[in-house]
C-alpha cells in the first residue's frame, strides 16, 4: 500500500466485514454521483432505471444470503 501516488485506498467491504474490519480501522463514505447528459433526458432516465435495477437485485441477493446462513 505504499505505492507512489497513492494517498487513500479503501476496501470498499460492507460495516463489520469479518474478514476486513481488522485491518482496515477507518472508514470513509463512498457514494454514487450520476450526471445527466445535456439533450439525453432518455438515456438519464433508462440509466437511472438500470440503476436502481441493480440495487435492487443486489439487496434482494444480500437478504438471500443472510437468509441461507441462518
Amino acid at each position: 500500500l505504499a505505492a507512489r501516488g497513492v494517498r487513500h485506498v479503501d476496501s470498499l467491504a460492507t460495516p463489520g466485514h469479518p474478514l476486513v474490519d481488522h485491518i482496515w480501522k477507518d472508514r470513509g463514505t463512498i457514494g454514487t454521483l450520476i450526471i445527466a447528459p445535456a439533450g439525453g433526458w432518455v438515456r438519464h432516465r433508462l440509466g437511472l432505471a438500470l440503476l436502481s435495477a441493480e440495487m435492487r437485485a443486489r439487496g434482494a441477493a444480500k437478504r438471500l444470503r443472510d437468509r441461507l446462513r441462518g
